[in-house]
């Protein structure tokens, strides 16, 4: 096995390259027969201390994982046999520049490990533990990261080329502008509240095919109000917000308003829990939950009218649906009562009821039903009018 010849001016702590122990190397092979004759992966569970293990490991099985002259160089040698290291201990151990490219390293434990300037091409990474694990300036192209944890993980400079990242937990990872994101598969399962975005170029995804973030799909399972359930919900819409200012901010103005669209949805979602919060230790006080009522409900209603400024479309659907309904209920009572109105003149009422504008002829009194009507759809008009505005004006506003 050859590591990559490249320092990356990073790494303050030498890596431990050398040979294990003859005591400790019948450790190891003794792990390993003991996991062949279970039917287990080569070394799933065996703790690995060091870099020169890992390089013993490798030497011994007859596994390569590449060799690199540099960065530049697309070309490696891939083995006969991949190397099998599936469940593998690599926990705090510093492997800067390791070689592992074809690596099944599918469910190993890469916990705090320091893979800097790692190359992972076509690595399996699927349900590792990556937590907190240093990945500055690693090569990850085409590598299958599907349901790895990944919180809190440094992809600073990395390359993440065709990288499949379903299902995938990267809250309070940590990118930046020199890490490549290009043609990443995201997922309704892959979860990215609290990323560090750091102005990572995000033009590279197709972000209009992903339905919803897992941190969103998490949130929206059914499940009773309790604080557990609200903070799925506080996350979601956080995660969303987090992702649309990012997306605003390098000029993808449509995408970045389908993801604020969605952080407004999930806001609603916090305020129904409030509502229902089941009461634990704490009393929750009447007038609490009163005011979150009436906040859910009124974020309802701008939602329905306007898709609070980001469907657009549902204003006009709202303005024709309340004209039509009123010129019906005008036509209906001409059948009991005076004036009889054909079908457009009935529209025209309504419309100029709607702006609050209506007019009646000299027979029409305040009390007859027809006023009635007229007044109340001009407060509907009234309120409608006052959503739309209220609605467009914060959300262009708020950029």
């Amino acid at each position: 096995m050859s590591d990559v010849e490249q320092d990356d001016g990073e790494d303050q702590e030498l890596p431990d390259d050398s040979e294990p122990s003859p005591e400790r190397q019948t450790e190891l092979e003794k792990a390993y027969e003991a996991n062949i004759a279970a039917g287990n992966p080569p070394y799933k569970g065996v703790r690995i201390r060091t870099r020169g293990e890992l390089r013993w490991v490798m030497e011994k099985r007859q596994w390569f994982g590449g060799a690199f002259a540099g960065f530049q160089d697309a070309n490696y040698v891939i083995s006969v046999a991949r190397p099998d290291l599936r469940g593998i201990n690599l926990e705090d151990v510093h492997l800067p520049r390791i070689a592992l490219a074809r690596a099944d390293l599918s469910g190993a434990r890469l916990l705090h490990a320091n893979l800097a300037g790692a190359h992972l091409l076509d690595a399996d990474l699927s349900h590792a533990d990556l937590q907190a694990a240093n990945l500055q300036s690693a090569r990850l192209q085409n590598a299958n990261l599907t349901g790895a944890l990944a919180m809190d993980a440094n992809f600073s400079g990395a390359w993440l080329t065709a990288v499949d990242l379903a299902a995938t937990n990267l809250r309070r990872a940590r990118f930046d502008i020199d890490t490549a994101l290009i043609g990443i598969h995201l997922d309704e399962w892959t979860q990215v509240a609290d990323v560090l975005w750091n102005g990572v170029p995000l033009s590279q995804i197709e972000w209009r095919q992903i339905r919803e973030l897992g941190d969103e799909h998490l949130a929206r399972f059914p499940a009773p109000s309790t604080p557990a359930a609200l903070k799925n919900c506080v996350e979601a819409a956080r995660a969303n917000r987090q992702l649309a200012t990012a997306l605003r901010s390098q000029g993808m103005a449509d995408e970045a308003d389908d993801f604020a669209y969605r952080a407004r949805q999930m806001q609603r979602l916090v305020l129904r829990h409030q509502v229902f919060m089941q009461e634990t230790e704490f009393h929750i006080n009447p007038w609490y939950r009163l005011r979150k009522l009436m906040a859910y409900l009124g974020s309802g209603l701008l939602d329905l009218i306007a898709g609070y400024g980001y469907r657009p479309g549902r204003s006009l659907l709202a303005y024709i649906f309340i004209i039509l309904t009123f010129a019906g209920l005008y036509l209906l009572n001409g059948q009991f009562a005076a004036p009889h109105l054909h079908w457009d003149e009935a529209v025209v009422l309504s419309v100029s009821s709607f702006h609050g504008r209506g007019f009646f002829t000299t027979d029409t009194h305040l009390g007859d039903t027809l006023a009635r009507l007229a007044a109340a759809e001009a407060i509907v008009g009234l309120l409608v009018e006052i959503t739309f505005i209220a609605t467009f004006t914060q959300r262009f506003l708020s950029r």
